[in-house]
């Protein structure tokens, strides 16, 4: 697993927990080219997962048109203290985590 991938924060206002997750990844479609014309490699996130006090809460597929070093937000019920874990996957099978407690904003 990859440490210190991932930059997270989530913050809760009026029971509502916004998540914020910078992820640094190339995220290579394997449609560029570089500046010799060589195709350079598809290396993308594929998969994306939360789980909120060991609870799934939300899963997710991504491809290869998202962004490099891309910020995914999310909104859901919860509270100051609830532990969030996120894991991130990508297409050669590198897995990316991160945990967090739940503050107020």
């Amino acid at each position: 697993m990859a440490a210190n991938k991932i930059r997270m924060v989530a913050k809760e206002a009026n029971g509502i927990v916004t998540v914020k997750a910078v992820i640094n990844h190339p995220n290579e479609s394997g449609f560029r080219k570089d500046e010799d014309g060589n195709f350079v490699p598809a290396h993308h996130l594929t998969e994306a997962e939360a789980k909120l006090n060991g609870q799934r809460l939300m899963q997710m597929q991504l491809g290869p048109s998202i962004a490099k070093n891309p910020l995914i937000s999310f909104q859901f019920l919860g509270k100051k203290g609830d532990k969030l874990h996120v894991l991130f996957k990508d297409n050669k099978n590198e897995v990316f985590t991160a945990d967090t407690e739940v503050v107020s904003a």
